[in-house]
């Protein structure tokens, strides 16, 4: 296990949040200090070319590149600025016989708001070696139990035997964005299904449709489609019964997840009522969603990799 200095931890992501009142997961990815905790990542794949590329010429950027041992005051030394309020530096290197793992720390600015930073979702990563060498990365896993752990994956072929990797670099960057909204149509009745394709204008770019909309006495399935956004994104959806009056008969709420940016998926939501299953007397149901919505930002940002030893 990777050793960690606490001197180093800006600010706990427990301090001063209040408990969610949804399914208790938190929307905004918040960074801590734990290592690079690789054995404990959940393999979610955030996008990158999965085709090596042999000693390419540098993506072109016109973003100044922020090297990682020039780096602000704000954050501890040997960490870079990846995303506004967000600092990384290299962790652990491994490698096997498939991929090159390089794990990445992150923290919050010093006495920033660590609600502030919206966690970049992935991105594009260049790897280069010694030998001149060089393959973009084929995906960037979160950590599942280590808040503001990440890793960046990288093809072995191009690389051969050869681990002398002298610089990793990040050329662009999934930014994100929060939309909500709602709507609503008249409950007929469980089981429920919508007679026709729903569409919400969201934002004056992005445009949510849902296609199909099914809702039994226990489980519910809702599909949806994103219109506008390039990269796409995620959505979460809650369905909300109410009764002539206005008043809540029940919710249905999404089966937490993490998921990449993508264009449509589908929802699983579930009746979650600790008791009462019976959707009698209600006559409407209101759908409200909360979207991320990934954008691509170019940045030229270098983290120098010359010394570090390579684990197998």
């Amino acid at each position: 296990m990777s050793e960690i200095d606490y001197e180093e931890l800006i600010r706990s992501p427990l301090d001063g949040i209040e408990e969610s009142t949804g399914t208790g997961w938190g929307w905004s990815a918040i960074g801590l200090v734990t290592g690079g905790l690789v054995g404990l990542a959940m393999a979610l794949v955030f996008g990158g070319s999965t085709e090596p590329v042999v000693a390419p010429t540098a993506p072109p950027s016109t973003v100044s590149p922020v090297v990682a041992d020039v780096v602000s005051p704000a954050y501890p030394d040997d960490y870079a600025e990846i995303a506004p309020g967000l600092g990384a530096r290299i962790g652990e290197i491994s490698a096997d016989d498939e991929s090159i793992t390089v794990a990445v720390d992150t923290v919050v600015e010093r006495d920033g708001d660590v609600l502030a930073p919206i966690w970049p979702v992935g991105g594009t990563w260049w790897l280069e070696s010694e030998s001149g060498a060089a393959a973009e990365s084929s995906r960037v896993v979160l950590a599942r139990f280590s808040p503001g752990v990440f890793s960046v994956e990288f093809p072995v072929e191009p690389f051969g035997a050869d681990r002398e990797f002298t610089t990793v670099r990040m050329a662009e960057r999934w930014d994100q964005r929060e939309l909500a909204g709602s709507t609503s149509l008249p409950f007929t009745g469980e089981p429920f299904a919508a007679a026709e394709s729903v569409s919400v204008a969201v934002d004056q770019d992005v445009t949510l449709i849902l296609p199909t909309i099914n809702l039994g006495r226990f489980l519910g399935r809702v599909e949806w489609k994103l219109q506008g956004p390039e990269l796409g994104g995620s959505v979460h959806i809650t369905a909300i019964l109410l009764d002539a009056a206005g008043a809540e008969i029940g919710r249905y709420q999404a089966f937490p997840d993490l998921m990449p940016p993508r264009t449509e998926g589908t929802s699983e939501i579930f009746w979650d009522q600790h008791f009462s299953i019976d959707q009698t007397g209600a006559d409407e149901v209101v759908f409200k969603f909360r979207l991320r919505i990934a954008d691509s930002t170019p940045v030229a940002i270098s983290f120098d990799l010359t010394g570090g030893a390579v684990g197998q």
